[in-house]
C-alpha cells in the first residue's frame, strides 16, 4: 500500500470539495442569497481554506449581510466573537496540534526533571521507588500534553456550527405552541452553534442571546 498515493489522492479531494463550496458560495453571493453564499464559505473554511483572497470574500458576504440587517449588529458581534474562536481552533491542521503537543510534553520534562533534582524527599527514595514515582509523572505529563488533541478529537469536531439560512423565530420549547424567546428573531446569515435535535427544530446553544429551539429547514450545517 503507497501511502504517500493515498495522501495525495486525499488531498485532490479535499482540493475538489474546497473549490466546489467556493465556487458555489461565490454564485450565490452573486445572485443575492447571501446566507446560503456565507454557508459554503464557512464549509469551504473548514474544509481547510486559507488564504487572503478568500478571508476578503468571507468578510464581504458579512458586510453585506449586516448592511441589510443593521438592527442585528449587537447580536451579531456576539455570534461571531464567541464562535470564531471555536471555529479557529476545529479547522486548526492537525499538524499544529501534534507540535503544541510535542512542545507541552518537552516542557513538562523539563520541568518535572529540575523538580525532582532539587527535591530532598526524591533524592531519598528506593531505586525502584524513584522508577515508579518517574513512571506516573511521565504517564499523567503525556496525558495532558495531549490535551489539544484530545479537545479537539472528542469536542471540537463534534460541535454543530451552522449558518441561518432565512429569518427566522427562537421559541423557548421544539413546538410552535412555546413563546417565542427574549431576542426571537434571528437574521439570515446569523451563526450559531447547535445542540440535541428534535421534533423537527435544533436547540440553539450558542450565542446565549438566541438560546431556544429553531426550525432544522432554516439552518444549514457546515
Amino acid at each position: 500500500m503507497d501511502l504517500r498515493k493515498i495522501n495525495y489522492d486525499m488531498k485532490i479531494s479535499q482540493d475538489i470539495e474546497i473549490n466546489f463550496h467556493k465556487t458555489l458560495g461565490e454564485n450565490y453571493f452573486k445572485d443575492g442569497n447571501n446566507a446560503l453564499g456565507l454557508l459554503h464559505f464557512e464549509k469551504a473554511k473548514a474544509l481547510g481554506a486559507i488564504d487572503q483572497k478568500f478571508d476578503t470574500q468571507i468578510l464581504e458576504v458579512k458586510q453585506k449581510i449586516l448592511s441589510l440587517n443593521a438592527t442585528a449588529m449587537p447580536f451579531w458581534s456576539e455570534s461571531e466573537s464567541y464562535l470564531s474562536y471555536i471555529e479557529d481552533m476545529r479547522v486548526m491542521p492537525k499538524d499544529v496540534y501534534i507540535t503544541t503537543a510535542l512542545l507541552i510534553s518537552i516542557c513538562l520534562l523539563i520541568i518535572i526533571n529540575f523538580t525532582l533534582k532539587k527535591s530532598t524527599a526524591f533524592k531519598n527514595l528506593s531505586i525502584k521507588k524513584k522508577q515508579l514515582y518517574f513512571a506516573v509523572i511521565l504517564f499523567f505529563a503525556f496525558l495532558f500534553s495531549l490535551s489539544p488533541l484530545i479537545i479537539n478529537h472528542c469536542y471540537l469536531s463534534k460541535q454543530k456550527f451552522a449558518v441561518i439560512l432565512k429569518d427566522t423565530i427562537v421559541r423557548e420549547g421544539p413546538s410552535n405552541i412555546f413563546e417565542e424567546s427574549e431576542n426571537a428573531r434571528v437574521v439570515a446569515g446569523t451563526k450559531v452553534l447547535l445542540g440535541k435535535k428534535y421534533n423537527g427544530r435544533y436547540k440553539v446553544f450558542a450565542p446565549k442571546c438566541f438560546e431556544g429551539w429553531i426550525p432544522v429547514k432554516d439552518v444549514g450545517l457546515y
